[in-house]
């Protein structure tokens, strides 16, 4: 189990972010329930870009979908 990495940084979730999870979840069926907490983490705190190999972000709104190492805030 990866506890802590230079690379990225471990958060909790809320209880918000937690019931918001399960509402995506409930209503996009080609998501799991982790990658539905993600959409709902990233709709809190502001993120648009989530880096994924897993093509069922596509269909979110308001997430971005990025499976290289393009940084989206370079010009």
């Amino acid at each position: 189990m990866v506890r802590e990495s230079t690379g990225f940084e471990i958060r909790r979730s809320t209880n918000e972010v937690w019931t918001t999870g399960l509402g995506v979840y409930e209503g996009y069926a080609h998501l799991s329930l982790v990658d539905a907490i993600l959409v709902a983490y990233a709709r809190e705190t502001d993120i648009s870009y989530i880096y994924s190999f897993d093509d069922g972000f596509d269909s979110i709104d308001g997430v971005q979908r990025l499976n290289t190492n393009t940084n989206p805030y370079s010009a």
